[in-house]
């Protein structure tokens, strides 16, 4: 067990809302996401202090906000991952491009061969994998609610490039629910390896 320290939910808020003060709550998150490079969803759940903001993420954010106050911490009780040493070595200077991207396939491919076994084998969904395919020029659709001859006219560089190419979604073909192995970040998440299929035990009232 370990004492570490992770930049608040409401910090997060409190930059996102001076950072984007014209954009509502949803939007300033997902401004914030695009900024830090990391999906909506994760931001989400930096946000809700339902994960840790990984430091990789943090030194985007303190390279892009400016340093982060004494109050915009909070404490987190976290039992040391037996696979963290092999995380720290496989960071190490020196690596190829190839080796390095050899890493992050190998993480990828453990990702989703150790998480399909759960969401399959013990919570009974039955899964399809695609590489995530939103796009940039999607993106700037749905954030400036523009149709896409606006949006190409706008935006007419990279407009079909993936916009989280190391995003990779579980997508259950019985419920309909949703997962991801996000590389980039070393993420497992959705509710697709946490909701036994067809319970919907997710959804709640209004």
């Amino acid at each position: 067990m370990k004492t570490v320290r992770s930049i608040s939910g409401a910090w997060l808020k409190t930059i996102a809302k001076n950072a984007f003060p014209s954009k509502p709550h949803a939007g300033r998150v997902k401004a914030l996401a695009e900024a830090l490079q990391i999906s909506a969803r994760s931001c989400y759940a930096y946000v809700a202090e339902e994960r840790r903001v990984p430091e990789e993420v943090e030194l985007r954010f303190i390279a892009l906000f400016g340093k982060v106050a004494e109050d915009g911490w909070r404490t987190i009780e976290m039992q040391r991952p037996r696979y963290e040493r092999k995380q720290k070595d496989e960071r190490t200077p020196g690596l190829s491009k190839v080796q390095a991207e050899e890493i992050r396939t190998d993480w990828r491919s453990r990702a989703i061969r150790s998480s399909s076994i759960l969401a399959q084998d013990v919570l009974g969904h039955a899964l399809d994998w695609e590489q995530n395919p939103m796009t940039l020029g999607r993106l700037r659709m749905i954030d400036e609610r523009l149709d896409e001859a606006e949006a190409r006219l706008k935006y007419p560089h990279g407009f079909d490039s993936l916009a989280v190419s190391e995003d990779w979604l579980a997508l259950c073909k019985v419920c309909g629910m949703v997962g991801a192995v996000d590389d980039k970040v070393k993420e497992v998440n959705g509710l697709v390896f946490n909701v036994t299929c067809e319970t919907y035990s997710h959804r709640v009232g209004a």
